[in-house]
This record gives structure tokens, sequence and C-alpha cells, in this order.
């Protein structure tokens, strides 16, 4: 993130072969611009093959 997120909405989404095959999100607490921070996100559909991931956050108001 470009700047500090009291509160982020983080999403994870799925690809096979360059097409998105599923994801899901989550909510983070305490972000700093730059910085690190874990967080869980429990995906129930998980897909039954994928080959690559993203991750990305976004501040959340």
């Amino acid at each position: 993130m470009e700047e500090d997120a009291g509160s982020a909405w983080v999403s994870v989404i799925f690809y096979k072969d360059g097409v998105m095959v599923g994801g899901d999100h989550s909510f983070s607490d305490g972000i700093s611009a730059g910085g690190e921070m874990p967080f869980d996100i429990a995906v129930y559909d998980l897909p039954e093959e994928y080959d690559d991931y993203k991750v990305y956050a976004y501040n959340w108001f």
C-alpha cells in the first residue's frame, strides 16, 4: 500500500493458465505503507487446480 491504512480489504485471486478460477477476501487492520502484515483468508471453495495467485490489499474506510 502507498499509505498507512487503519483497515484494509485483502483479496486472494487464483488463476489457471492466466484465467481467474476463484478467490476470496478478508480484512486486516493496521497496515503500514510499504510494510508487511500477516492475514488469514478461509477459502471454502478452493479451486482444484491453479498455477498462480495474486494478493491485493485496498484501503478500507
